[in-house]
């Protein structure tokens, strides 16, 4: 009797139907860390933008110490004066005061 080598199409079909069910799990979880990734770079947008809006109000309401052409300040300085709520890395945070003409820049470096 002849010895037949190579698979049967069940066989095939098999390891074709378990290659699809992985891949279907893979791209849900990537699709679900995307997702993840994107959610969290909005909330540090957002953070940014009120550190941003709550440090011209102080520096506004305190021009005095803003007289040099650039100075800097961190977000826990602006956050002790009570313009925003503390956070946990406003410590690090730092933030560039530019002087113009008559108003000022505000970003954080």
């Amino acid at each position: 009797m002849e010895s037949k080598s190579g698979y049967t199409v069940f066989e095939l079909l098999i390891v074709l139907i378990v290659i699809g069910a992985i891949s279907i799990f893979a791209l849900a979880k990537m699709s679900y860390s995307f997702e993840e990734i994107n959610n969290e770079s909005e909330k540090v947008e957002v953070e940014k933008n009120s550190i941003i809006k709550a440090s011209e109000a102080y520096v506004n309401s305190v021009t005095s110490k803003f007289q040099e052409e650039v100075t800097y300040i961190f977000a826990k300085e602006v956050a002790d004066a009570g313009f925003i709520l503390a956070g946990d890395n406003y410590g690090s945070i730092k933030i560039k005061v530019t002087k113009l003409e008559n108003e000022y820049k505000i970003e954080i470096v």
